[in-house]
């Protein structure tokens, strides 16, 4: 996963706190081909960790767009989005409900740093 991807695996195990029990990935070269690349320039994971949580990571180093790491967070009392436009929390699935923006999504120091109180 070069290009970026292995940093989004690094935050799962870092936003999970826990360790990585199996893993499933395939990838391409459709993009590179041709190219002096030597490596997949496309790949998809999927992760298993130690608590059950299951994980997704793709890496597209061949895409034609801004460089950018994407996040969602699915969780049982809501979910988290970062995409280029902003963060958000959404708190129901219901499209009529609000949604909370973040408009404050600093790099912290701390585990948890961004997130809102549990």
């Amino acid at each position: 996963m070069k290009g970026g991807g292995i940093h989004m695996v690094d935050l799962l195990l870092w936003f999970t706190g826990q360790r990585v029990t199996e893993v499933f990935a395939m990838g391409n070269r459709i993009a590179s081909k041709g190219s002096q690349v030597r490596f997949d320039d496309m790949v998809v994971a999927t992760l298993r960790f130690s608590g059950g949580a299951v994980g997704k990571v793709a890496a597209n180093f061949g895409c034609v767009h801004p460089h950018f790491h994407r996040l969602s967070v699915y969780g049982t009392a809501g979910t988290f989005v970062n995409e280029p436009d902003g963060a958000r929390y959404h708190f129901s699935r219901d499209p009529g409900d609000p949604v909370e923006l973040v408009d404050n999504l600093h790099s912290g120091t701390d585990k948890g740093a961004g997130l809102p109180p549990s």
